[in-house]
This record gives C-alpha cells, sequence and structure tokens, in this order.
C-alpha cells in the first residue's frame, strides 16, 4: 500500500488554508480534504506529477484546485513537502521565495 508522509511545513499549511476560509469551515474542511485526497492518490502514482529540478532534485508539483501540492516521491509513496496557493506559487516562480521554502531538513 503506497505511504503518505506529511512534513510539518504542509500541515501547516493546510491548516493555515483551513483557516483562511474561518467565514465557512466546512467549506475550508472540504478544501484540505480535496488536497489529501489527491496526496494519497499522489502517493499510489507519484510519477503523474510535474518534476521540479529547478527548485530541488527530487521535488515534483501537482496542481488542485487554487493549489499546489510539492512533495517528493519515495520507494513505498510520496513525503508532501508544501501546499502552496496558486498566487504564491506564481510569486515563487520568479525564484523570490522558492529557495526558503524548499530548503528542509531531511525528513521534514
Amino acid at each position: 500500500m503506497a505511504r503518505l508522509t506529511v512534513t510539518e511545513s504542509a500541515r501547516a499549511d493546510l491548516r493555515k488554508i483551513a483557516y483562511i476560509a474561518k467565514d465557512d469551515p466546512a467549506a475550508g474542511r472540504r478544501v484540505v480534504e480535496r488536497l489529501r485526497a489527491q496526496a494519497r492518490n499522489l502517493a499510489a502514482t507519484p510519477g503523474i506529477g510535474r518534476s521540479r529540478k529547478e527548485l530541488r532534485p527530487d521535488l515534483f508539483s501537482f496542481p488542485v484546485g487554487k493549489h499546489v501540492l510539492f512533495y517528493r516521491a519515495q520507494p513505498n509513496g510520496i513525503v508532501l513537502v508544501r501546499v502552496i496557493h496558486g498566487t504564491a506559487h506564481a510569486t515563487m516562480r520568479a525564484g523570490t521565495q522558492a529557495l526558503r521554502w524548499f530548503r528542509l531538513r531531511r525528513g521534514r
């Protein structure tokens, strides 16, 4: 069975996403659950994401609605590294945030 490991950074991202939707908590939960469901799907088929070698040699991304999942493939699944809103992702592509967002300690 494919394994999904979620880093502390990705957990914090998901909490922020749920909090941003505090006006409609049910909607926030639906968005977070959709993101988690797609992450579980990626754990089973990690190769469907886009390689992001320009950010980190072992990094992949996959868009889900207005968000982008960033993950590393593992032999038995994936490690979800970050969950970033599409507008932040557009800024990150310019290179301003990329190094800081993906400079992770091993296992986090």
